[in-house]
């Protein structure tokens, strides 16, 4: 319902003092509602959730733990991102709840060390099942590139101090994340290589220059602008491809160990 406090106004108006009250209330409320910004009923959810007064807003503090872990190495990689979408699918959040979440995300990369005041509010009122699931989300999330940087390490720690967990589950969430992390490595690393080297169109024993070279190549070749004149299902269709040709190149870097 759009702009909810005129109506309210409207309602409560009316039953003080007739149509004259119902008239000034709708004034009023009115008022408040532009003032407040309260243009509908999801403008009114938008604001509460983002308080943390909407249960698709109690999970913002964990977002923003993400996205700082997300760039506390420096830079945001589609494993990152990736690895947010997971959550949020395994969290089961609706479309609110994911607009909410990519917010936090993106408010935690900027952010960075200061969203450890925040969790240490909020790590006050999480259960021990709560804080053991938003460590676990943390750790994933340090570990969607496959390593741990030290600045990763370092955020780890003190997030974890600030929601008040133990040393002894912080190490416990450590070993158990590493563990899974490397075996989901171990099934998947190996084929999703070779993938990405077929989509690169270079044999496995590709040197850095070649790669490199067949990258650039591919990317200049497929360019969306180029496309253009084909229509917007070919340029959607090239968008596409470079976004795969841009994380298959990442993704053989990665592995590698080339910057």
């Amino acid at each position: 319902m759009p702009w909810p406090l005129t109506w309210l106004g409207v309602l409560l108006g009316a039953w003080l003092a007739s149509i004259p009250g119902a008239l000034l209330g709708a004034l009023l409320g009115h008022a408040l509602d532009r003032r407040l910004r309260f243009s509908s009923a999801e403008r009114v959810q938008w604001l509460l959730a983002k308080r943390g007064l909407w249960p698709a807003g109690k999970l913002q503090w964990q977002f923003r733990l993400l996205g700082a872990l997300a760039k506390a190495d420096g830079q945001v990689k589609p494993e990152h991102i990736q690895q947010a979408r997971e959550e949020m699918a395994t969290l089961g959040l609706d479309a609110l709840g994911r607009e909410l979440a990519m917010h936090a995300f993106a408010e935690g990369k900027r952010r960075g060390l200061s969203v450890l005041g925040g969790l240490r509010r909020r790590g006050r009122w999480l259960n021990a099942e709560q804080r053991q699931a938003w460590l676990a989300s943390a750790w994933r999330m340090a570990w969607a590139d496959g390593r741990i940087a030290e600045g990763e390490r370092h955020l780890l720690a003190r997030a974890g101090a600030a929601l008040g967990a133990s040393g002894e589950e912080l190490r416990a969430q450590a070993q158990q994340t590493r563990r899974q992390a490397q075996q989901q490595q171990a099934s998947g690393g190996a084929d999703s290589l070779t993938a990405a080297l077929h989509l690169l169109g270079v044999p496995a024993e590709a040197d850095e220059a070649e790669v490199k070279q067949a990258y650039r190549r591919l990317l200049s070749r497929h360019h969306p602008d180029k496309q253009a004149q084909q229509g917007e299902a070919a340029v959607q269709q090239a968008t596409e491809l470079t976004r795969q040709l841009r994380e298959a190149y990442q993704l053989v870097c990665q592995r590698r160990g080339w910057r």
